[in-house]
């Protein structure tokens, strides 16, 4: 899901870009930052998101450099965005649960949360930790984890099933004991007459019952992360059961929050900063947009427009610009 929501486009937008030389510059700074930090958006986005799954937060320290060539030379821009492990920092909130600083557990030091990206993943009650993105699908997991190793023992003694060796001289039975422990390595063994060794079916459980229980421990799994799995495993089966465009739908929603979380984290806690150290008197600050449209949606959102315009409606084109993710062209640069 990270992947697949940092592999959107992105634009940077700001309402007065147009008309307001300082805006279109705010704009261009700030595309050039996230597309020249350190892994460019996958860098910034992976930092913000990654550690949501397992921690249910993230902090990732600001890295700030003064740009030393080109365009925005003498600008300070963003280096990179690093991403902190929550084990080595403690989170500092004030009696209302507001986080306002980091300390570093091996020193001591706090820092204010300023310095860094902070974010949570859903929270119940405000908790400054947030709740792991992970944390539904762990039962399944190390259930599962059980269900693989217990599976390959079965394997194990359904391959080789358990020997039985009958005597009936007591001084065959040292040999005989000797015989059992050597079979389970070698394919023969030597006994005394009179002595008998025969395999036993161990179990009766079959190799469908272990790979049920392991699909349905995956797909639990798979709904716990993705919120549904037909779309994932069963989108090519023609008689499958369960409606996988539903299922579809369903699942957009994870990408959709992500997609959210690193839109708010990057306009509210980057771009800021950004403009405030680089331009006096930016009344508002640019956006940042990533873009989610697929062709056929593309296409239903000419139809709306079609349908309000035949109606007497005037759209608005700055506002379909950003829904439909469309660059235009500079006017001083037409090609």
């Amino acid at each position: 899901q990270v992947l697949g929501v940092l592999a959107q486009e992105f634009q940077v937008h700001h309402p007065d870009a147009r008309k307001n030389d300082l805006a279109q510059q705010a704009v261009d700074l700030c595309r050039h930052a996230v597309e020249h930090a350190d892994g460019g958006l996958l860098g910034v986005g992976n930092a913000i998101l990654m550690n949501l799954g397992s921690d249910g937060f993230s902090l990732a320290e600001k890295v700030w450099q003064i740009e030393g060539r080109g365009k925005f030379a003498g600008r300070l821009t963003l280096k990179a965005l690093k991403p902190k492990d929550p084990e080595d920092l403690n989170l500092v909130a004030d009696d209302f649960r507001n986080v306002t600083g980091v300390r570093v557990m091996r020193t001591g030091e706090t820092w204010p949360v300023t310095d860094f990206t902070y974010v949570r993943y859903l929270h119940t009650f405000d908790e400054p930790m947030g709740m792991a993105a992970f944390r539904a699908a762990y039962g399944a997991y190390w259930m599962r984890d059980t269900v693989r190793k217990l599976r390959a023992i079965h394997h194990e003694k359904h391959a080789g099933g358990v020997w039985l060796g009958t005597y009936e001289d007591p001084a065959d039975k040292s040999v005989l004991e000797a015989a059992l422990a050597r079979v389970r390595h070698a394919m023969w063994a030597a006994v005394p007459a009179g002595v008998k060794m025969e395999v036993v079916q161990r179990t009766t459980a079959s190799e469908a019952d272990w790979k049920s229980f392991d699909e349905s421990l995956r797909e639990e799994i798979l709904v716990g992360i993705a919120l549904a799995h037909l779309h994932i495993l069963q989108g090519g089966v023609s008689d499958a059961r369960g409606n996988t465009k539903v299922h579809k739908e369903v699942s957009d929603l994870g990408p959709w929050l992500l997609t959210y979380i690193v839109q708010e984290v990057v306009n509210k806690q980057l771009f800021p900063d950004l403009c405030d150290y680089n331009f006096a008197g930016l009344a508002e600050y640019p956006t940042i947009t990533l873009g989610g449209v697929t062709n056929q949606e593309v296409l239903e959102q000419f139809q709306i427009l079609d349908a309000a315009q035949r109606a007497g409606f005037r759209p608005s084109r700055s506002h379909y610009k950003q829904v439909l993710t469309i660059q235009e062209s500079d006017p001083d640069d037409p090609d």
